[in-house]
C-alpha cells in the first residue's frame, strides 16, 4: 500500500514547536545572565552562560567550586527559573500532546499509526537532568522529527483487504456421443441377434428365438471389451 499523502499542518505545528523550544533556550540564556548581573556575580565570572557554570569552565581562576555551586543553588531557587521551569514542562506536555495525534509516514503505515515510537524518544528529555540539559535534549528531538514526514492520524487511509480468490475447478463436459460408435453398436447387436436366430432355427424351431435373446445379452453386458476395437475397425474402412 502507497505511503499517505504528508499532512502539511503537521509539519506546520512542529515547526512552530520546535521554535518555541529555541526561543525558550534563549529566554533562558537571557535570564540566566539579567540574574547573574543583579546578583553582581558578572563581575567575578564575567560573562559565562548557563552551561559553563554549571560546568564549572571558563571560571577565573581563584573562585571555588563552592562559590559557584551556592551560586547556581540560589539561582534554581530563584522565581526567574521556577518560571523557566513551568514554561518548559508548559512546552514539553504540548509537544506530547502533538506527538500523540501524528505518526511518521512509512509504507507499512497502518491506521492508530506509529505515535508511540515518536512518544518514545521524549524518555530521555523526562530523564532528571539541569533544566538547560533538557531544554537542549529537546530542541535535538524536535529537529530530528522535522527531517521525517508525519503524517496525521486521522489522515491515515484504512488498510485496503484483498477479497481472497478461490480456485474453483472446472468441470470438464460430459464425453459427446459418437454416432459411430453408436451405429456399430447397434449393428453388431442386431447381426448377432439374427444371426443366432435363424442359424439356430432348422434345428431347435422357435427355441432359437430364446437362445438369440441370451446371446445378444451376453454381447450387451460385455460390450466394453469388444465396441471400441470393433469402432476402429469400421472408421479405418471408412478412411
Amino acid at each position: 500500500m502507497a505511503a499517505p499523502v504528508p499532512s502539511t499542518d503537521a509539519k506546520a505545528e512542529l515547526r512552530q514547536l520546535l521554535a518555541d523550544a529555541r526561543r525558550h533556550r534563549d529566554d533562558y540564556e537571557a535570564i540566566f545572565q539579567q540574574y547573574e548581573a543583579n546578583e553582581k556575580w558578572n563581575r567575578v565570572f564575567g560573562a559565562i552562560g548557563v552551561e559553563a557554570a554549571y560546568e564549572y569552565y571558563g571560571i577565573p581562576k581563584g573562585i571555588s567550586r563552592d562559590a559557584v555551586n551556592g551560586f547556581l543553588k540560589r539561582w534554581e531557587a530563584s522565581p526567574q527559573f521556577r518560571d523557566l521551569r513551568q514554561r518548559f514542562e508548559s512546552l514539553l506536555d504540548r509537544v506530547g500532546g502533538f506527538l500523540r495525534g501524528v505518526s511518521e509516514s512509512v509504507p507499512s503505515l497502518r491506521p492508530k499509526g506509529n505515535s508511540a515510537k515518536l512518544l518514545a524518544k521524549l524518555s530521555r528529555v523526562r530523564t532528571p537532568a539541569r533544566l538547560d540539559t533538557k531544554m537542549r535534549y529537546l530542541i535535538a528531538v524536535l529537529e530530528d522529527l522535522d527531517t521525517r514526514t508525519l503524517v496525521r492520524n486521522q489522515d491515515i487511509p484504512p488498510r485496503r483487504l484483498v477479497p481472497r480468490t478461490t480456485s474453483k475447478k472446472v468441470r470438464s463436459p460430459p464425453p459427446s456421443a459418437d454416432p459411430a460408435l453408436a451405429w456399430t453398436l447397434v449393428g453388431v447387436i442386431l447381426s448377432v441377434f439374427i444371426g443366432v436366430a435363424i442359424g439356430l432355427f432348422p434345428f431347435a424351431g422357435w427355441i432359437s428365438i430364446p437362445v438369440a435373446v441370451i446371446a445378444t445379452a451376453a454381447l450387451v453386458l460385455t460390450r466394453r471389451l469388444w465396441v471400441e476395437p470393433v469402432a476402429g475397425l469400421a472408421s479405418a474402412k471408412r478412411r
